[in-house]
């Protein structure tokens, strides 16, 4: 194997898939994420587009949890409405939940100020997160257990607050220092972060188990490259590594649930 190709694979974002794509059986049993909601919250980032550029918003977990007293100034919320009460679901009816959610703080005389992504540190999943200002927190809470969300963000000051709405029991408030990073578009597919590495397609064209991860591998890699975006590939217009790299990927095989905090893809 080319040995380009092989770091590609051994730097492939880690998308859970199915139990088993190569079975009917398999393909219907979801695997559960790697690490509990409340740990997801915690690690999460929180990623926009600016001018080339990846802004990325975290906690700062290297440091003890913060406890300020007070904050000043307009604190903005960070609510997404995807995979509600953990149930999954297609890309195209998160999309739709986000639209709803939407509509719903506006009326509620909300300001949207934008839609980012939001993912583990590895991107392993990712859901689009609403921000937005102008309501209390005790409005707030109550939209996000409207929507089946566990928790939200309240960005306040230098600080990220993950605040629990009741749903789960095993979910803290607990406040971060936020850490804001300008980083380069590089191939949102790879763990490494390489700048110009692209990635290589994992699974193929032939067997039942092959078909079906890479058709995994083909639905993250364009949810991630639509928010994410990706130099090496000019956005997913110039070919991946491998005899494959200029395919236009597997034919879908079936509706597909994507993957999320908390849990792998899965078909129907």
């Amino acid at each position: 194997m080319d040995h380009e190709i092989e770091r590609a694979h051994e730097a492939r974002v880690p998308c859970l898939s199915s139990e088993n794509p190569g079975t009917p059986e398999g393909r219907v049993a979801r695997l559960p994420a790697a690490g509990s909601p409340a740990t997801s919250y915690a690690t999460q980032w929180h990623t926009s587009l600016r001018q080339g550029r990846r802004a990325v918003l975290r906690g700062r977990l290297d440091a003890t949890v913060a406890t300020p007293t007070e904050f000043f100034g307009i604190t903005k919320w960070m609510l997404s409405a995807w995979s509600p009460n953990g149930d999954p679901g297609a890309l195209v009816e998160n999309v739709a939940r986000t639209e709803e959610l939407l509509d719903e703080l506006r009326s509620r005389g909300a300001l949207i100020a934008e839609v980012l992504a939001t993912t583990p540190p590895d991107r392993a999943w990712l859901e689009d997160t609403v921000v937005f200002a102008g309501l209390d927190v005790e409005t707030v809470v109550r939209v996000a257990r409207e929507h089946g969300q566990p928790a939200l963000t309240a960005w306040r000051d230098t600080y990220l607050t993950v605040i629990p709405t009741g749903l789960v029991d095993d979910i803290e408030e607990t406040t971060r220092e936020a850490i804001v990073e300008l980083r380069p578009q590089t191939c949102p597919m790879r763990v490494d972060d390489i700048e110009g590495a692209r990635c290589a397609m994992h699974g193929g064209p032939y067997g039942s188990r092959a078909i079906h991860a890479a058709a995994i591998w083909s639905t993250h890699r364009q949810l991630l490259l639509t928010r994410l975006g990706c130099d090496p590939c000019a956005g997913g217009t110039e070919p991946t590594l491998g005899p494959l790299g200029s395919t236009v990927g597997p034919v879908m095989l079936g509706e597909i649930d994507i993957a999320s905090r908390y849990g792998g893809y899965v078909w129907r």
